[in-house]
């Protein structure tokens, strides 16, 4: 962006000088959230991640890793820890880290669960279902322990984040006999 003198010059050696504007691109574009389906089992294959996207420049491509999908809407993922970036016409990007699961926890005692905003400013915003009780717990990601919330059934709940300096997050759902981790980043 900026302004530049163009000159121009003809066979003849006439010179014509003009300037132009170019004006910067404005990019706004995010992830709001992601939507998660964890694995229903190890090497099941049927994890899904939904992103939602806001502030694109017309169309926009999703890629998991550096391979380009058809949609933001990722179908057939294992366990795992997966990049997804969306880079719209302009060349306006933006990334978000996430983890698939599978849902061991209890024989599929949380389903559904989703996190958003991520990455997160003032609040994040935590649902899932619970077949029984879990602890929801917000931690630094050398594990130490910011927050701990014990829910069950059809969870909405959220976590004041304002104080929180800039960083990687844990969210970790917990019962009886296992856990499972979510990273998010607080801007």
């Amino acid at each position: 962006s900026g302004k530049y003198i163009v000159t121009v010059k003809d066979a003849a050696g006439c010179i014509k000088l003009d300037s132009i504007v170019i004006a910067p691109i404005v990019c706004n574009l995010k992830i709001d959230s992601t939507k998660i389906k964890n694995e229903s089992a190890t090497n099941k294959k049927d994890g899904t991640v939904e992103l939602f996207i806001s502030g694109q420049n017309s169309s926009y491509k999703v890629y998991n890793g550096t391979t380009q999908v058809n949609s933001n809407k990722v179908t057939g993922l294992t366990k795992g820890s997966y990049k997804f970036k969306v880079i719209d016409a302009k060349g306006c990007e933006a990334t978000t880290d996430v983890m698939i699961g599978n849902l061991s926890i209890s024989k599929q005692n949380v389903l559904n669960v989703a996190l958003f905003p991520n990455p997160m400013s003032e609040q994040l915003n935590v649902s899932f279902v619970a077949n029984n009780n879990v602890s929801l717990i917000l931690s630094g990601i050398s594990g130490n322990v910011i927050e701990t919330k014990n829910v069950s059934g059809i969870v909405k709940t959220s976590f004041n984040t304002s104080s929180l300096s800039s960083g990687v997050y844990l969210i970790t759902i917990k019962d009886n006999e296992s856990s499972y981790s979510y990273k998010v980043v607080k801007e």
